[in-house]
């Protein structure tokens, strides 16, 4: 994966409303942040694939939070849980439900700025693996890039070698029940 080009990656902090705590320390950690409406969220595209998503911990306590959920899931986006004072059990449930990195307002800037730099290289991974090379709307989001094809040939290829090697270990095994001495 190519370094991710600092001034390409756009952070958008999902709020109903303005989070001038949060908001300041992403900024602090050099990401261009924008305040976005759960609404708001797109689905993944080869022009997206910088964009990251940031959830503050409070959205977990949210009504609307399982929906919002849902939609980073179908829009196949991954992102990254910031809260002030978590603690362990806070940090698991965001994994739970799919977080890709979760971390706090006290850890260091250079941390927060790679859990964003790290969400957009996997994000661009993903596109590689299961979006395709084309931006056609013709082409489903089903593993259709030339390395996912690639991946499947390499497995059949190897599924045959197996097959055909096992045929040959029955035909020994075969040969030698045939060849020994019969007991009665």
């Amino acid at each position: 994966m190519p370094a991710q080009d600092p001034s390409a990656l756009r952070v958008f902090l999902l709020s109903l409303e303005k989070e001038p705590t949060l908001m300041e320390r992403l900024r602090e950690a050099d990401l261009r942040v924008t305040l976005l409406h759960p609404d708001d969220i797109e689905g993944i595209s080869p022009d997206s694939l910088n964009d990251v998503y940031v959830v503050p911990f409070s959205w977990f306590e949210h009504p609307a939070w399982s929906s919002v959920r849902v939609t980073l899931a179908r829009t196949c986006r991954y992102y990254v849980v910031l809260g002030e004072q978590l603690q362990t059990q806070h940090i698991v449930q965001a994994t739970r439900d799919g977080a890709y990195d979760v971390v706090v307002l006290a850890d260091t800037l250079d941390r927060i700025r790679e859990s964003a730099e790290n969400a957009a290289r996997s994000q661009q991974l993903w596109w590689q693996l299961y979006g395709g090379q084309s931006s056609s709307n013709d082409q489903i989001l089903i593993g259709q890039s030339r390395i996912m094809a690639n991946l499947r040939e390499a497995v059949h290829r190897s599924l045959e070698s197996l097959a055909r090697v096992r045929n040959v270990w029955l035909r020994h095994c075969r040969l030698l029940t045939a060849a020994a001495p019969s007991s009665l």
